[in-house]
């Protein structure tokens, strides 16, 4: 989105308290996040159901035929007992991984589409979770991208909250702006980078407070969740669009102009006003 003449771009603040403007949007469109919400966990319980079968055939079809027999390791009535095969059992985590991943990052981007036209004043409904412009493509291609990092990362907790805040609005900006795989990783990039670590933090302090809802016989988990997405495009939405006045003292054919004001997190991109 480009500037305005006379204004550049600077990313807005990230902040913790769009939890609870999250909270107001979600009470005038309860009914509507409800069902959406509903309905996306039936896809997930689905999906789960599929991939335990998947990893059940998988376990199976590996001991039945990817292991030698072992004499010593009979079982009492003189049948074969096969090795544990420890790459199958390897390859059968990874993939519900990865499948659990995509169903996250697409949900993400759907539940995120209905709540940028909410917040841009568009009237809502579950089933626009669903509508994701046809983007499932660059949206699985984002977790084929993001899953092993992630994954990596998570053996210490700290490196896999930072690349998650900077990956954070990754689904949105593939929805909504209609970009690439890695072009929403690298524009997610931009717009987190500055805060980086107010992007770590908003990461966690999100996910825990979705969790919390688990807590009330897991019905919590709907409000939870539908608030942090509404909070997650909030900060989306305003760190993509927020546009200040080019200083009057700034100098002309110099950009990005001097910090003023106290202000050091300038854009360096190119100015919104090629005259000045």
């Amino acid at each position: 989105m480009v500037p305005p003449p006379g204004y550049y771009y600077r990313p807005a603040r990230i902040q913790l308290e769009t939890l609870g403007e999250g909270w107001k949007l979600f009470r005038t469109e309860w009914k509507a996040w409800t069902l959406a919400l509903v309905l996306w966990g039936l896809v997930v319980l689905a999906v789960t159901a599929g991939a335990l079968v998947v990893a059940g055939l998988w376990s199976m079809f590996a001991y039945a035929f990817a292991h030698d027999f072992d004499p010593a390791a009979a079982n009492p009535d003189g049948s074969w007992r096969p090795y544990p095969n420890l790459w199958c059992e390897a390859g059968m985590y990874v993939v519900s991984g990865v499948l659990m991943t995509a169903i996250w990052v697409v949900s993400l981007a759907g539940l995120g589409r209905m709540a940028l036209r909410q917040i841009r004043g568009e009237p809502i409904s579950a089933f626009d979770s669903f509508a994701i412009g046809g983007r499932l493509l660059p949206l699985l291609g984002m977790t084929a991208a993001t899953a092993i990092p992630i994954a990596v990362s998570s053996n210490c907790v700290l490196p896999a909250f930072v690349l998650m805040g900077l990956w954070m609005f990754a689904p949105m900006a593939c929805v909504d702006e209609r970009l690439g795989a890695i072009r929403s990783l690298r524009r997610s990039f931009e717009l987190a980078s500055p805060n980086w670590v107010m992007a770590a933090l908003f990461v966690f302090v999100a996910s825990l407070y979705a969790a919390t809802g688990a807590v009330v016989c897991l019905v919590g988990v709907i409000p939870t969740s539908a608030v942090a997405v509404i909070a997650l495009a909030l900060v989306y939405e305003r760190c993509r669009t927020t546009y200040v006045p080019i200083p009057a003292d700034a100098t002309p054919g110099a950009w990005p102009p001097p910090p003023f004001e106290g202000v050091s997190d300038w854009h360096s991109g190119p100015p919104p006003n090629e005259d000045n």
